[in-house]
């Protein structure tokens, strides 16, 4: 299971939780190679879009200013990346030989940006009933 800034994973040497820290330090060691490092690149980015997201959201709470068009968008992108990272390590059928993935936060992550990006700069987030 990937999450924005964490791994779960199951292999035949147990069960390991690898942080994004952790996954950039093996990749800047090169102990990774090939369509791994390109779907870690690629997951990098998103997860710094998320974040980037969420800052934006936080600061919009503090400040009462919205940024609901910039923030929904920037789900959406952290979205599509999280699915282009998945399909280059993969394959396009989320099939291979480093085993499989089920993209089910892909449409999840593109209903909550639509959903963000829909409410439009009217409202600031923090306040009650937006």
């Amino acid at each position: 299971m990937a999450w924005p800034f964490w791994r779960y994973q199951e292999t035949y040497f147990g069960i390991s939780i690898i942080s994004i820290i952790r996954d950039l330090e093996i990749l800047l060691s090169g102990e990774i190679t090939g369509k791994t490092t390109i779907s870690l690149l690629v997951w990098f980015t998103g997860a710094a879009i998320l974040a980037a997201a969420i800052l934006l959201a936080a600061y919009d709470i503090l400040n009462e200013e919205t940024h609901n068009q910039v923030i929904g968008l920037l789900v959406c992108g952290f979205g599509i990346l999280f699915l282009i990272s998945s399909s280059v390590q993969y394959g396009l059928l989320f099939s291979g030989p480093a085993g499989i993935v089920i993209p089910i936060g892909f449409p999840l992550t593109i209903v909550a940006g639509w959903w963000i990006w829909s409410r439009g700069d009217e409202e600031p987030v923090g306040e009650p009933g937006s």
